[in-house]
């Protein structure tokens, strides 16, 4: 799996500058970038402009449909653009370098374990590990799975 398989959608409502960090952030470790304005409104323009300058796909939506609306809107266009795999993001996300393929090597080890899972998540978010157990292979679980 490299980065060409896996694309991202970053949820925006309101942006503001950390919106570009973001999406300089992943430029080298996704296929492609879709931001979905979650209905902001006209005073959101510059900034969303800004961020289809940096380097993603915008999608605005009419109004704001809540959270679900805004990544459906994202998966369908990610799915569109023939992405294997999704990751999802809010505006304020800024990852580090590496961050993606750490996620599809943790992926791909628990795919070899013959495991099926849904979401893959970080060990670690705001300082706190996530891991509610280790299985007997080696597996962590997380006990609640983050949007972002």
């Amino acid at each position: 799996m490299t980065a060409g398989d896996v694309h991202a959608v970053i949820t925006a409502f309101r942006p503001d500058g950390i919106l570009i960090d973001a999406i300089e952030a992943l430029h080298e470790q996704v296929a492609s970038i879709t931001v979905v304005d979650d209905g902001s409104g006209a005073d959101a323009g510059l900034m969303l402009e800004a961020a289809a300058r940096a380097g993603a796909q915008v999608l605005r939506l009419p109004e704001n449909g809540g959270i679900a609306a805004a990544l459906n809107a994202g998966l369908d266009t990610a799915l569109a653009a023939g992405a294997d795999s999704i990751v999802t993001f809010d505006q304020d996300s800024v990852v580090p370098p590496g961050f993606v393929s750490a996620l599809v090597r943790t992926r791909d080890e628990a795919r070899g374990r013959g495991r099926s899972f849904g979401p893959v998540v970080p060990e670690y978010f705001a300082g706190v590990r996530q891991v509610h157990r280790v299985d007997p292979d080696g597996t962590l679980v997380a006990r609640r799975a983050i949007r972002s």
